[in-house]
């Protein structure tokens, strides 16, 4: 969000394991439209009109006015790359998650922080289809929640793509807060 105002291009490309079922991922879904919200135009990169006969799709999908492209091979888990681009220069921004271990972290943030809101009513708002466990609780006195999908749900760029909108209002609401998690 920072740097889109001062680039007029932008392209996010993402990459994914060979199962994901869905493409492009909600993350780079939200990534482009954050990109269009925080500078509020379209990019300038050149688009479907270069694509020649026979290779439509080939400058990716158009989301919120800026080309967004999948990848899906064996070799990742899921990595995403933002390339911003002005006259003699680019500004490429990556991530990559080699390893599902990756997100552990967040998981053990989100374990210890459950601790701390025991006996808070929170009110169970998801539940697994397949088993019936608990996948996800609101806590609206604490103004917070939790979500943690199975990997077999494979949710889609849309379906979810709320949870994420209220997290980052949750966390522009707080902007300039320090949020610390002991581990």
């Amino acid at each position: 969000k920072a740097c889109a105002p001062y680039f007029p291009e932008a392209e996010v490309i993402e990459f994914h394991h060979c199962n994901k079922k869905d493409a492009p991922s909600g993350t780079a879904v939200r990534t482009a439209q954050m990109i269009s919200e925080s500078r509020g135009h379209a990019s300038e990169a050149p688009g479907k009109e270069t694509e020649i006969e026979g290779a439509q799709g080939a400058r990716g999908a158009l989301i919120s006015g800026v080309p967004v492209h999948s990848v899906r091979s064996m070799g990742f888990v899921a990595s995403q790359e933002v390339i911003f681009g002005s006259m003699g220069q680019t500004l490429t921004i990556r991530h990559d998650s080699w390893d599902r271990s990756s997100y552990m972290p967040g998981v053990l943030l989100g374990i210890r922080s459950a601790e701390s809101l025991k006996g808070l009513g929170g009110t169970e708002t998801w539940v697994n289809a397949n088993d019936g466990s608990c996948e996800g609780i609101d806590y609206p006195e604490k103004d917070c929640f939790t979500v943690q999908f199975h990997p077999e749900a494979c949710s889609g760029p849309r379906d979810t793509g709320f949870l994420f909108d209220r997290f980052m209002n949750m966390m522009e609401a707080r902007k300039g807060a320090v949020l610390h998690a002991e581990g």
